[in-house]
This record gives structure tokens, C-alpha cells and sequence, in this order.
């Protein structure tokens, strides 16, 4: 087993799989993920442009990725044209799993369709082409965001079987609490996006969080089941590392 050197003083950490996104410092994907194989058990892939990275070559992606001690999962771009339709913005994420099948990546975070009257038909027609492709939709895990706290589409959710990718940030800077109510979240949620809302929609360490927002985020992991992710979704290493000490005191409050 590899020692994970960021993990090695929260034992409630160590028992869990700790994400961290693949920027943390400057550099390239390739870069960011050789610092994080000492660190963390885990990296999510940022691909938050299709255009940029489905250009991405052996520059960022190198073969010898898939050497490194790490998971990985891909964060799906938040760009993907569900105005063409779901089995349309099915196709460059698909292009995109496909890049990094090499690594053993096959979950995927999705920021669900917004602002249409029928986004639940095109998130199924989403599902459909992910199945089509030979993928499970239980790899899907779809995020709370701003405009969908995932409540009008849980019905469709659970009947596509796909998972939950819970951001914190999201429910406490958009009011999203009645999400955590939802009928069996707890045993569909995958993925916890760890974070602390900033201004302008940054994400921040934890230990900026008020005592409110650090009820939520202990509420939050609470919710979790055993084999979740952890994904510590702040942009900087520092970030990354300040907030350790708050997961491990809040998973550890669950003894």
C-alpha cells in the first residue's frame, strides 16, 4: 500500500477514499496528478471545457498516468450542448470517457440539463446513449447546481439508477437543504464535493466555514455511506490541506 502523505495524520481519512481535483498548482494535468499520487488516494479529472479538453494529447495525458498508486474519476464539462438534445451532449462526454479509458476512469460527475421544461427527457436520453455506449449509469453521478438541487429530477434519477454527486458548497450557497431530505439520498450518494463557497462562485478551504455551514458539512457527511468519495473540490494544495482537520472531525463524530 502506498503512503498517502496528506492522509497520514486522520485515520477516519485513511479508512475512505480522498479525492483531490487535478489542478491544484500550476502546471499540467500530468503534473498536477504525479504531486497528487503522494497525497491523496485519488484525482478528478477537471474537464470543465469540451473543446479543451477533448484537445488535451500526450502532453497532459500521458500513458504513464496509468502507473501512478491513484483512482480517478472525470468531472464532465459543464459545457456539453443539452440545448441539441440528451443523446447530443451524451456524445462529446462520451468522446471524453473514451480519452481516458486508459487510467480506469468510468465515474463521471454530470451537471444535470438547466433551464428547459422537458430537462428530465433530455437527462434520460443522456442515460440512454451512456447505456448505449456499454456504460453504467450507476457511474453517473449528478451534482447539485445552482438552478438544480436535483429534487424535481429525483424521481427520474432513481428510475435511471444513476448516483449523486453532493456538493457542499452548492447547498449552502444556494439554499439547497431540502435536498438533504430526499428519500434514500444517503444510499445514492457516491461522490461529496467538499468545499466552502466563496465569492463569485470560487470554492474555498473548509476552514473558512461559519458554525452553521459547519453543521451542514457534518450533516452532509454523515450522509455518506462507507466506500463515497471524499473529492476535497478546492482549486489550491494549501486549500486542499487546511481541509483535512474538519472531514476527519466530522467523520470522526460518527463513532
Amino acid at each position: 500500500m502506498t503512503c498517502k502523505r496528506a492522509l497520514t495524520a486522520y485515520p477516519e481519512l485513511l479508512s475512505r477514499t480522498v479525492a483531490a481535483p487535478s489542478w491544484v498548482m500550476p502546471g499540467t494535468v500530468r503534473d498536477n496528478a504525479i504531486f497528487l499520487s503522494g497525497e491523496v488516494d485519488e484525482v478528478g479529472l477537471c474537464f470543465f471545457e469540451t473543446a479543451a479538453c477533448l484537445a488535451y494529447g500526450e502532453n497532459d495525458l500521458p500513458e504513464h498516468l496509468a502507473d501512478l498508486p491513484l483512482g480517478w474519476h472525470v468531472h464532465l464539462p459543464g459545457d456539453l450542448p443539452w440545448c441539441d438534445g440528451g443523446a447530443e451532449a451524451a456524445v462529446p462526454a462520451l468522446r471524453l470517457m473514451d480519452k481516458v479509458a486508459f487510467l480506469g476512469a468510468h465515474r463521471a460527475v454530470l451537471h444535470p440539463p438547466v433551464g428547459f421544461a422537458d430537462g428530465a427527457a433530455r437527462l434520460v436520453a443522456f442515460v440512454r446513449a451512456w447505456e448505449a455506449a456499454g456504460r453504467n449509469p450507476e457511474d453517473l453521478c449528478l451534482e447539485n447546481i445552482r438552478g438544480e438541487d436535483l429534487t424535481g429530477l429525483w424521481r427520474t434519477l432513481c428510475d435511471l439508477g444513476c448516483k449523486v454527486c453532493l456538493d457542499m458548497g452548492h447547498v449552502l450557497s444556494y439554499g439547497q437543504y431540502g435536498l438533504l431530505s430526499l428519500p434514500g439520498l444517503s444510499g445514492r450518494t457516491s461522490m461529496l464535493h467538499a468545499n466552502a463557497p466563496g465569492p463569485a462562485g470560487r470554492h474555498l478551504s473548509l476552514d473558512t466555514l461559519d458554525g452553521a455551514g459547519g453543521g451542514v458539512g457534518r450533516a452532509m457527511c454523515a450522509l455518506l455511506p462507507d466506500d463515497a468519495v471524499v473529492m476535497v473540490e478546492v482549486f489550491d494544495w494549501e486549500g486542499v490541506r487546511r481541509s483535512l482537520p474538519l472531514l476527519e472531525t466530522w467523520f470522526a463524530a460518527q463513532r
